[in-house]
């Protein structure tokens, strides 16, 4: 069997301090994430509030146009002023899948649940049976 010849190679103290540079950039850029989702949040958050119909393409503009303005209501006021289209005019936006879905159909009634339920009611134990059971074979 070949022996190993590589020798275990030793940290300088340049090795370390390399490391410590390269792990001070990462989470400093890892932290410049978090604040921009945090602020992205807080946009689309205020967004929703006044009642924007599409909030990511209006938290886009916002971004683009507000640069690091950390007054977010007033971003919004302004963008409400400026592009009144990202708004809705009077109230909330209906949810887009809502005009999709079809009319509830009414409840149907079953008449002869209803005549059983009216004898039920009257106190016999025999009609009490009866509702129940046409109750159960319903459902």
């Amino acid at each position: 069997m070949p022996e190993d010849t590589a020798r275990p190679v030793t940290p300088t103290p340049h090795d370390g301090e390399g490391l410590a540079q390269r792990l001070i950039d990462q989470v400093a850029a890892l932290q410049k994430r978090i604040d921009r989702a945090d602020r992205r949040q807080r946009i689309e958050r205020a967004l929703a509030d006044a009642q924007a119909v599409d909030v990511p393409s209006a938290a886009d503009e916002l971004e683009q146009e507000g640069g690091d303005n950390p007054d977010i209501a007033a971003l919004v006021r302004t963008l409400k002023r400026s592009k009144p289209a990202f708004f809705a005019p009077g109230g909330p936006a209906p949810h887009a899948s809502a005009a999709a879905l079809p009319a509830a159909d009414p409840p149907r009634v079953d008449q002869h649940l209803t005549v059983l339920r009216e004898k039920a009611a009257r106190g016999d134990r025999a009609s009490l049976l009866l509702y129940l059971r046409a109750r159960r074979s319903r459902e």
